[in-house]
């Protein structure tokens, strides 16, 4: 004959409460993630090449402009009529 027993349950102990992340594990879980990625080094070689491409274009691009101006003070329009204000006349 086969005779079940139970066992009595105690009261087990409360889990134990992990301490919060701190910022110093946070940054190290960033930066092993960064280390492991294999196409981080890409993405930065990439957007660093594609900042300088831009300020280089946008250099050569003011140098031209800058260039093609023979007067160095502005004119005002001849028209006022593209302005939103008017000075009444006196």
């Amino acid at each position: 004959m086969t005779v079940v027993t139970s066992v009595p349950t105690t009261a087990s102990a409360a889990p134990v409460a992990e301490p919060p992340a701190r910022f110093r594990d946070v940054l190290a879980a960033e930066w092993i993630k960064m280390r492991s990625l294999r196409s981080t080094p890409w993405t930065i070689a990439l957007t660093t090449l594609f900042v300088i491409g831009s300020a280089a274009v946008a250099a050569v691009a003011d140098y031209n402009n800058l260039a093609g101006s023979h007067t160095s003070v502005r004119q005002p329009p001849t028209s006022c009529r593209s302005t939103p204000f008017r000075r009444p006349a006196a």
